[in-house]
């Protein structure tokens, strides 16, 4: 238990869990009842709410994620041989990073501030592709501790 490395992987799990817990609460049962209602309210009101917690709860996940990935493979170059089982869990990572903070820019800077009855359906879309990333993020990670991704 005295080990950092305990430490982060534990500060690491509580992230992931605010961060795709709060992403498949929306999807699967927010979203789907705006959806039918047309309400952006809802959405509106769940975003408020989950961003105080989730947005720090990523950041959490991103600087313990490098944190540890850092500690499993430390030559960084090494994260781009796909040949390698752990280094391929590690660059898919990177690719949900990445797909992530796309996909975050994309609603805060396009989505949200034009969100109305009309845009919700594009917004839907989007709600499940940062959910899918999101879950997509776990599978890899979960990988990491079997060994990586196998070919």
């Amino acid at each position: 238990m005295t080990d950092p490395g305990y430490l982060l992987i534990l500060i690491h799990l509580i992230g992931a869990c605010i961060w795709v817990g709060g992403h498949l609460v929306l999807a699967l049962r927010i979203l789907p009842a705006a959806l039918r209602a047309r309400d952006v309210a809802a959405i509106r009101a769940f975003e408020g709410a989950f961003e105080t917690i989730g947005l720090p709860a990523f950041g959490a996940q991103v600087v313990t994620g490098l944190w540890l990935a850092l500690r499993l493979q430390p030559d960084w170059m090494q994260w781009a041989d796909l040949s390698d089982p752990l280094s391929r869990a590690i660059a898919l990572k990177l690719g949900c990073l990445g797909a992530s903070l796309m996909l975050a820019v994309h609603a805060r800077l396009v989505l949200i501030p034009q969100l109305d009855a009309r845009s919700l359906p594009a917004l839907g879309w989007h709600i499940r592709a940062i959910t899918l990333v999101a879950v997509i993020f776990v599978i890899a990670g979960a990988s990491i501790r079997v060994g990586g991704l196998a070919p």
